[in-house]
């Protein structure tokens, strides 16, 4: 989805790249961030 430089949009935050640690010693961490942009009703694009 093409977006224009400096566009406001609203999006959803999915992945991260910060490393989530639990006291099972299990470690999640994605490779980049990653967002849902949201339209205004609500829907995804």
């Amino acid at each position: 989805m093409p977006l224009e430089r400096f566009e406001v949009v609203r999006a959803v935050i999915v992945c991260t790249c910060k490393e989530l640690k639990y006291d099972n010693m299990m470690i999640i961490r994605h490779d980049n961030n990653v967002a849902v942009v949201i339209e205004q009703e609500g829907n995804s694009k």
